[in-house]
């Protein structure tokens, strides 16, 4: 009897051998902006996160989900899989919201809190959660959530 292909692999793509640094929230909603999607940033949320090695290197990005007007689902599993496959040893997250509006919903605050507390048993930081709008953005570590 012939078993089926079960093995798991992971793959990365190997970069342009540029490394980025993220320090600050300015420079992770400048790196995000470059992978949210310009044409939908004013009607679709959808979310994303940087993936970081101990130094606080980029190793890569993976966009998390695609929702609808005014909501996107950030899956726990789905963010900690992608970290723990890739190594990473801590996260920004992002989302946009559509609306203009910068301040984080309770929804967002509590989804954060909750992934902060699932980081800390796994070994990996949320360093921040990024909400971006077409013009500005908001760190809710600098605003005191995380």
């Amino acid at each position: 009897m012939k078993l089926p292909q079960l093995e798991i692999k992971v793959k990365r793509k190997k970069g342009d051998g540029i490394t980025y640094s993220v320090r600050t929230s300015k420079d992770a909603a400048q790196f995000f902006r470059t992978v949210f999607d310009a044409d939908t940033l004013l009607w679709t949320e959808e979310s994303a996160m940087i993936i970081l090695n101990f130094a606080n290197e980029v190793i890569g990005y993976s966009k998390i989900s695609s929702g609808g007007t005014h909501a996107t689902i950030i899956d726990s599993k789905v963010v900690f899989t992608k970290v723990l496959l890739s190594g990473g040893h801590a996260i920004i997250l992002a989302h946009n919201h559509p609306s203009g509006q910068l301040r984080p919903s309770e929804q967002d605050i509590q989804m954060t809190k909750d992934l902060v507390k699932g980081g800390n048993i796994l070994g990996i930081r949320v360093l921040d959660h990024i909400i971006l709008t077409e013009k500005s953005h908001t760190s809710m570590a600098d605003e005191g959530f995380i």
